[in-house]
């Protein structure tokens, strides 16, 4: 087995467009970080009402549903699961909305001190390092 570093949607997305299940996503029993996509308007922006309109849109329930059923990525969007709207197996999908006692070992990244943002670059290198290689999970 090849070990790759990928966003969890883009992975599951290839066993859609292979139409296989060779792909997968796993996230550590001991937790990992929470990542988010987030929208803003600038103070700046020249056309805020448009802007606006835009993350309502994207924010309607159908739409937020249409989006993570495409992408393979986990909704926020409470009513669009609520309304059943996601796809069911996306749901059931522990890659994509884990389990509740993985959630609780979750966590966001904040703002890293020096050695800490060290510690992180060294780690990141050697991930690239060992992926470039090709190494798989028997080795």
């Amino acid at each position: 087995m090849n070990l790759i570093v990928e966003n969890s949607g883009d992975l599951l997305k290839l066993n859609t467009i292979c139409d296989c299940n060779k792909f997968g996503y796993v996230i550590p029993e001991q937790g990992s970080n929470i990542w988010v996509d987030s929208m803003v308007i600038l103070v700046e922006a020249e056309h805020k009402a448009l802007a606006e309109a835009f993350i309502d849109y994207i924010l309607d329930p159908v739409v937020s549903a249409d989006i993570s059923n495409a992408t393979r990525y986990a909704t926020p969007n409470k009513a669009a699961v609520e309304q059943k709207l996601v796809n069911a197996d996306l749901l059931d999908n522990p890659s994509i909305y884990p389990f509740e006692s993985l959630q609780k070992k979750m966590f966001f990244l904040t703002v890293l001190k020096p050695d800490e943002n060290r510690f992180y670059a060294e780690a990141w290198s050697e991930i690239k390092i060992l992926a470039g290689q090709g190494l798989d999970a028997g080795n």
